[in-house]
């Protein structure tokens, strides 16, 4: 028996087993996605790795938001106050590292322009090891709602699992 260690490109997605959404509370830095690393795998997060996201409050009426033709659907995010941020924490949530620091939501709606597309901010690669929590946290006007089918993200890594040959 071969034990191989196999290494590939993986997005994590709000769709991914275990990860849980909340509401959170409205102008209130909220753990909005948590996903804790399972035992029998390593993400690895690296320099060029991205996070993207399309975020919703559940809201339906338009709203006139300027430079938006046509307008924004009440529900998304208003630039200007918005805030994001991703975190990976030990297992104990006593300790974090911060992936992506505290950015506006208008710079994370990206998920195709090469040149748009925001990367994570750490220099050096970062290990999530079993355990540990990715986490999405969120500080908006009012509550996110993360099972509207408007609201979602992909966080790129490298995932690590042990193939038995």
């Amino acid at each position: 028996m071969v034990v191989k260690i196999k290494e590939e490109l993986f997005f994590i997605r709000q769709s991914t087993v275990g990860v849980v959404g909340a509401a959170g509370i409205a102008l209130t830095w909220s753990d909005n996605f948590r996903y804790q690393v399972p035992q029998d795998r390593k993400y690895i997060f690296r320099p060029g790795h991205t996070f993207s996201a399309s975020l919703n409050n559940g809201g339906a009426a338009p709203v006139a938001v300027p430079g938006a033709n046509p307008p924004k659907p009440a529900g998304d995010f208003v630039d200007a106050t918005d805030r994001i941020r991703v975190e990976l924490r030990d297992a104990d949530e006593k300790q974090s590292i911060q992936l992506l620091q505290d950015t506006r939501y208008g710079n994370v709606r990206h998920f195709a322009d090469r040149d748009l597309i925001r990367r994570l901010d750490i220099v050096d690669e970062v290990e999530a090891t079993a355990g540990m929590w990715i986490v999405i946290m969120c500080n908006e006007a009012t509550a996110l709602a993360p099972a509207d089918a408007d609201t979602y993200f992909a966080l790129t890594c490298d995932i690590v699992r042990q193939t038995i040959m």
